[in-house]
């Protein structure tokens, strides 16, 4: 049986159920005895997701639609990953709950840099 425990979120009795399925559970994956380890790994592992989701959320619609369907992912994920770099504080904001302020800033940054790659590829 193979266990992948970073792909999915683990009830507070998962250890001792493993343990009753196959006793040597803890030799196979040791870090899954620290609890605070798996939790950590998959809170970051789903804040960052919803930080770009977020953030993708505010591209204009018309940006998104001009992209052929085969790229989008591409382009979403690497200015993300470029605004991450970029603004790691306003990035960070989106981790959690933002303002209006900083909605309406990571607006102008992430359209802004859309429609400068638009341009750049001829699309607008």
């Amino acid at each position: 049986m193979k266990i992948d425990a970073f792909a999915h979120i683990l009830t507070p009795d998962f250890y001792q159920t493993m343990l009753k399925i196959d006793a040597t559970f803890p030799q196979k994956y040791p870090f899954i005895k620290i609890e605070t380890l798996a939790w950590e790994t998959i809170r970051k592992r789903v804040s960052i997701m919803t930080a770009n989701e977020k953030i993708i959320a505010l591209i204009k619609p018309e940006y998104l639609n001009k992209i052929p369907k085969i790229f989008r992912k591409h382009a979403t994920e690497n200015t993300c990953k470029l605004i991450a770099r970029e603004h790691p504080d306003l990035y960070k904001a989106f981790e959690e709950e933002t303002s209006a302020e900083e909605k309406e800033e990571m607006k102008k940054i992430v359209n802004g840099i859309f429609e400068e790659r638009m341009k750049k590829h001829k699309m607008l």
